[in-house]
């Protein structure tokens, strides 16, 4: 069997006895942007060895760890392996290795050093939550209104400081000075070059993870935009993006999975401890919480294309444990079937998600926008002959009957600078695509109902 390394998480290349690389993998690229030979990468120091070792043609290893760096990249380690390969040629591996999660110089105290690391992930992954639903935009949205949705996105989730972008053809409205006081310039395949910040409290040891999250995710942007007029085949660049995505997403849960780890031994130290026990209780189940939903995320991208049978209360289930970053006192979401025997349609789950998760959302937004003293959710599941009726009902703000009507168009918000108006445009287009047909109905400051009619899963017995 032939293993495809193209999108492996790994840094892999194959290089000659010069140093030549004649192969990057798309993971070695991003790690070592356009290094062409490996003397470029490796520091000089290291440079006789590596010499020995391709003369000899021997299997040399070797770990990077503080203090003692073998490669240009800064704030990560790598295991490193070079292994003979046919004639004179070599394959190699730079696999990072999981840095301790608490870093040493955040802070003074282990209990909130190891809060703030478990909070900036809280905060990628709230990120990548609102992402998810913008990552297909309709047709008629265009790139620059993507990249500034998700420009914003990233600072309000607390993840960078600022950013801009512009044509590489354009003239700077930025002074060169100016430009240089970003941390990071991106130049993206569509002609865009991104320049952003990270937020200066995110821990240096997980910097490196967040980094190549936000970069994926900015070429897959770009990528998208660029496939939109391309001859390509749309489900070739999903093939790519899902292999890029799920490849994020183990980098991701490396270090979560290390964390869970020492904060379980902590917490089996510290549980009867007044202060530190109910902390680091909280930092366990948010962990706990955080790999949950990256594996819905991870095993939703793996399958983006594919349209299955799909039981309605799993769908609502998991669009619920998307929203579990989302400050819900005082708001109870009921799932209210006819019964709790599965209710299989036929569709994308991820799509699905999208639907769902907006509309509950918004539920949500408007029961705290109207300060309910006890705010309810209640999503019904009802049957009508061929098809399932599911009715997403709250008790919150309502929606004006004079702008009722426009909810569904693109750019439209009642959310003022908060909202961009493509949530529930994109909502409508998904039920479309699969035939779903949707209405709401709203008695302002009492009650909003969302309506949707999907059809059964063809051979489901009643």
């Amino acid at each position: 069997m032939k293993v495809n390394i193209e999108y492996l998480p790994t840094a892999m290349a194959i290089m000659d006895s010069e140093g030549n690389l004649i192969y990057k993998n798309f993971s070695f690229k991003n790690s070592f942007e356009v290094a062409d030979n490996i003397f470029d990468i490796i520091l000089p120091h290291f440079h006789s060895a590596l010499k020995r070792m391709i003369d000899s043609r021997t299997l040399l290893v070797f770990y990077e760890r503080s203090g003692k760096k073998y490669t240009t990249v800064k704030n990560l380690y790598f295991k490193i392996s070079f292994i003979p390969y046919e004639d004179d040629k070599f394959l190699i591996e730079f696999q990072p290795r999981n840095v301790e999660v608490i870093a040493e110089d955040t802070l003074k105290k282990k209990s909130t050093k190891f809060s703030i690391t478990v909070d900036t992930y809280e905060r990628i992954i709230n990120f990548y939550l609102k992402y998810l639903n913008f990552f297909d935009p309709p047709k008629n949205i265009g790139f620059e209104e993507t990249i500034e949705f998700y420009g914003n996105t990233l600072k309000s989730e607390g993840l960078i400081s600022k950013f801009f972008y512009h044509r590489k053809e354009e003239r700077q409205d930025f002074h060169r000075e100016e430009l240089e006081d970003f941390d990071y310039v991106l130049s993206l395949i569509n002609g865009y070059v991104f320049y952003f910040s990270l937020n200066t409290d995110i821990p240096i040891n997980i910097r490196h993870t967040i980094l190549k999250s936000i970069e994926t995710l900015l070429r897959l942007t770009s990528a998208h935009e660029v496939n939109k007029t391309s001859a390509k085949s749309n489900f070739e660049f999903w093939d790519t993006a899902n292999a890029l995505l799920i490849g994020m997403f183990h980098e991701i849960n490396n270090p979560l999975t290390v964390a869970l780890m020492q904060s379980e031994m902590l917490l089996s130290v510290y549980k009867s401890d007044e202060t530190l026990g109910p902390k680091l209780l909280k930092i366990y189940n948010n962990l706990k919480k955080i790999i949950s939903i990256t594996k819905i995320f991870r095993d939703m991208v793996k399958q983006t294309n594919e349209v299955k049978k799909i039981d309605l209360l799993n769908l609502i289930n998991n669009s619920i444990k998307f929203l579990e970053h989302k400050d819900m006192e005082k708001i109870y979401i009921n799932i209210i079937p006819e019964n709790w025997s599965p209710h299989y349609i036929y569709g994308n789950e991820a799509d699905l998600i999208i639907v769902f998760t907006n509309l509950i959302s918004n539920a949500i937004d408007s029961i705290q926008k109207a300060n309910r003293e006890r705010g309810i959710i209640n999503i019904k599941i009802s049957s009508l002959n061929d098809y399932y009726i599911v009715s997403i009902e709250d008790n919150g703000k309502g929606i004006p009957a004079e702008i009722i009507s426009k909810i569904f168009e693109p750019f439209f918000t009642t959310k003022s600078r908060h909202g961009l108006g493509y949530g529930l445009y994109l909502v409508s287009s998904i039920c479309k695509k699969y035939n779903i047909d949707i209405s709401v109905e709203s008695v302002p400051e009492k009650e909003t109902v969302f309506s949707l009619k999907f059809k059964k899963f063809k051979g489901e017995e009643e």
